[in-house]
């Protein structure tokens, strides 16, 4: 199964033609050619992370379900004075996150394994060689697993916190066609950090879920698996 992955040539083109838009002014993330730039690309990385969602779920055990998504942006104005010249006028970010809840990790070190290979085959690399605190799963695996299954730490009723699959780094993937990068992320029920964050959801049918309520949704999943599209343009 392949994903494409094609894009560079024509965000080219859409630069130039910000540019002039703007009568040589630079771009900010309220112009109207600026936020259709991003929506078009928005469609392409949505479209990437749901191909690449239903690859993980071929490789994971029977049950592993899609229960939500998040879609987000961001962009940033670059700086130019005495102290700092950013290398662009305006950098945005737009990803399209996918959450599949897996129920059971007995199989999870051979799952794993299998994934990457099926990731690869799409014509993803990891990005261990970019990167020092990014990698893919063969690596996560090398340095991780071993983990796996030790006391992570006592909690407050004083029973012991297992190491488990939602206590790993993610894993990072790029093409190497284009920009669009791959981050698949590790998290559970006890996800501290998802539990204080202010993202926003949707479930399948399209209502909005707060990050309390996408726990919820994995309280009886041994761990779910965030497969995370995103790609960076700059004008």
């Amino acid at each position: 199964m392949q994903v494409t992955w094609g894009r560079a040539a024509a965000m080219i083109l859409v630069g130039l033609a910000l540019l002039a838009a703007c009568g040589g002014d630079a771009p900010t993330a309220d112009d109207a050619e600026v936020q259709a730039a991003l929506d078009e690309l928005a469609i392409e990385v949505e479209d990437a992370a749901d191909e690449l969602a239903r690859v993980a779920r071929s490789e994971l055990p029977a049950g592993a379900e899609v229960v939500a998504t998040r879609a987000y942006r961001d962009c940033t104005e670059g700086q130019h004075d005495w102290k700092r010249d950013d290398p662009f006028d305006l950098s945005c970010v737009v990803g399209h996150a996918v959450v599949v809840a897996v129920p059971s990790d007995a199989t999870f070190r051979a799952d794993m394994a299998e994934l990457d290979d099926a990731l690869q085959a799409t014509g993803l690399a990891d990005r261990r060689s970019e990167r020092e605190d990014s990698q893919g799963l063969a690596h996560v695996a090398e340095d991780y697993f071993g983990l796996l299954g030790h006391e992570l730490s006592i909690d407050p009723d004083g029973q012991p916190v297992i190491y488990g699959p939602q206590d790993l780094p993610p894993a990072s993937y790029n093409s190497a066609e284009d920009d669009l990068e791959l981050t698949l992320a590790f998290t559970g029920p006890r996800d501290e950090a998802l539990a204080r964050s202010d993202d926003q959801y949707r479930d399948p049918a399209g209502r909005r879920l707060d990050p309390g309520e996408v726990l919820d949704l994995l309280t009886d999943q041994a761990y779910a698996l965030v497969v995370d599209v995103h790609a960076d343009e700059a004008w």
